[in-house]
């Protein structure tokens, strides 16, 4: 669907934009120049809260110091007139990330006549890519960092004053020899996290087989 409308004057938009901004497939807000709320679609009324006969006195700057935290550097296209934020957003006790995209609207003659505000959930890519993250720099059997993760944080870290203990587990062969791998496993479980116990804000690993640092 095209809708063409004179957006010199926003309070000239009608019930076709409202429609359109209905049936968007994401939270979206369109404001005036001075940000003021003109449309809101119910799937952005979901996050923060309020509603429908709510809008006209929504704060939406208000709303955006108290309930989103962002998330890296804001990236500003002039080309483009667009602004990328990356946030995370609190609501009803729980945390979902957005990828905000504040686009300028122009008419002719370049002057600004008002903002569409986009917001697009990537909640779940970010926690499966911090799964990823975590698989490949966590030991399986202990939870502890891998030999990868530490020896990438000894060389990132190399100029800063820091403590190292190194430590493996004497007649640790006799164990998995006399009474099995399983409960190998487990004098492996229980030392990682008697390590982790005694330094909780170290950064632990476990380097492979009975050595850890």
């Amino acid at each position: 669907v095209g809708v063409g409308h004179d957006v010199t004057n926003f309070s000239n938009l009608g019930i076709e934009l409202d429609i359109l901004v209905e049936n968007m497939p994401f939270p979206m807000i369109i404001f005036t120049a001075d940000m003021r709320v003109v449309r809101m679609n119910e799937a952005f009324m979901a996050i923060t809260g309020i509603k429908s006969d709510e809008i006209s006195a929504f704060d939406y700057s208000q709303w955006r110091q108290t309930h989103v935290v962002p998330v890296g550097d804001c990236v500003n296209n002039e080309e483009k007139h667009l602004i990328t934020q990356e946030c995370r957003i609190h609501h009803n006790n729980e945390e979902n990330t957005y990828i905000m995209r504040l686009q300028e609207i122009r008419d002719f003659f370049g002057n600004i006549s008002g903002y569409f505000l986009f917001m697009r959930d990537i909640t779940y890519q970010r926690a499966y890519e911090e799964s990823i993250l975590a698989a490949a720099n966590t030991d399986v059997l202990t939870g502890m960092y891998n030999r990868r993760y530490f020896y990438n944080y000894l060389s990132e870290n190399s100029l800063k004053p820091m403590t190292l203990f190194y430590m493996d587990l004497d007649r640790f062969k006799y164990v998995n020899d006399h009474f099995g791998h399983a409960k190998g496993d487990e004098v492996l479980i229980k030392t990682a996290n008697a390590i982790k116990t005694l330094f909780p804000k170290a950064v632990s690993a476990r380097l492979g087989g009975d050595e850890f640092a």
